[in-house]
Formats: structure tokens, sequence, C-alpha cells
């Protein structure tokens, strides 16, 4: 007899019974998914590095598209700040790779200050 009783409870209440079981069902899924030790991804920031943090007499270049190491512009920029040895970094067809070069200068060259000429 009691069970009838809940069965016919059951079917009056059968929408309100649904929502109960698809909100129970809802909120432990998002507690499962949504834990709160759970690590996002940081932001990125620019990293600022102190001063002479670089390797004296050496540093990289990247040319522009359409430039090469062996344009005139460069040969004589190369010249005026007093490049000793020009290596490409890296060895590839891949267009974004190829202009990296690393460029080491006569000792006691001012890195900084020939920075701002490339």
């Amino acid at each position: 007899m009691r069970s009838l009783k809940l069965n016919n409870y059951i079917r009056k209440h059968r929408a309100t019974f649904l929502a109960l079981i698809a909100l129970v069902v809802l909120l432990a899924s998002a507690f499962l998914f949504l834990k709160k030790d759970q690590k996002f991804p940081e932001k990125r920031t620019a990293v600022y590095f102190p001063e002479k943090t670089y390797v004296p007499s050496q540093m990289v270049v990247k040319y522009r598209k359409g430039h090469s190491a062996d344009d005139k512009e460069i040969l004589a920029l190369d010249r005026q700040v007093g490049v000793v040895e020009k290596k490409k970094i890296f060895s590839t067809d891949n267009q974004f790779l190829s202009n990296y070069y690393l460029l080491s200068l006569k000792p006691g060259s001012d890195v900084i200050k020939i920075e701002n000429l490339y």
C-alpha cells in the first residue's frame, strides 16, 4: 500500500523529480570539473632583466623580412659598429627563423647602444 502511494506521488510530481535529479547531476559534475585547487594558466607578462644581463660583445639580431645579412646597408652598419663575426643561428628554410644572426663585436663595444641601431 505504501509503495502505491509513493508511486502515485512520483507520477504527480514527475517533472519536479526530473528537475531535481538534473540539478543534482549538474552540481556533481560542476564540482568534479571545477576543483578549487585547479590551476589556470597564468597571464604572460614581459620579463625585464636587470642591467648587464647579456653577453658582452655579442648580440642576436633578426633582420626584417626582405633584408638579409648581405645587404649593402647591413654590411655598412656592421663595419660601423665593429662586427667581427656574423653567424646564422638557425640552419633552416623556415622564413621565421632564417633571419636570426649572432653578431660578435669588438671587445668593449656597447651592446645596448648598438642594439638601438639594428
